[in-house]
């Protein structure tokens, strides 16, 4: 199933990588490749639509290399963090994996992490971040 959406979307972004404003001191992600993106948009498109347990699908994600993440800026004490780190096995992006993982994370709450293979442009999911309380630690995409 092809649709021209998510292609014109990925094509945008694609075209104005290097156009966008970073804060200062930060060294955006390497820009992916066109079919790269293009895949990450059809899969978080087609993932919307559909349901899990008669739940909608919502979720954040963030295309973020693991070398890239930055370490938090702050801490609430020394015994508490901005946002904790939740690993899970890495996985392929799918539009099921999506379905499967967005019920446990809650879009105002947590934001699921993925990266890609710069040699073979294939998108995989690696981590999912949870902000703790009001306070959200963002990833620009």
């Amino acid at each position: 199933m092809s649709f021209d959406f998510p292609k014109e979307a990925a094509q945008l972004i694609f075209d104005g990588w290097e156009e966008v404003g970073f804060a200062p001191g930060y060294e955006p992600s390497p820009q992916p490749s066109l079919g790269t993106l293009t895949a990450l948009l059809e899969n978080c498109f087609f993932a919307s639509f559909k349901r899990e347990e008669d739940r909608i699908t919502q979720f954040n994600l963030a295309l973020c290399l693991p070398s890239n993440l930055p370490e938090p800026s702050f801490r609430f004490s020394k015994f508490t963090k901005v946002f904790n780190l939740i690993p899970f096995e890495q996985r392929e992006l799918s539009v099921n994996e999506l379905v499967r993982l967005s019920p446990a994370c809650n879009p105002e709450k947590t934001v699921i992490l993925c990266g890609f293979d710069e040699k073979t442009g294939k998108v995989f999911l690696w981590e999912w971040q949870m902000w703790a309380g009001d306070h959200q630690y963002r990833i620009c995409v």
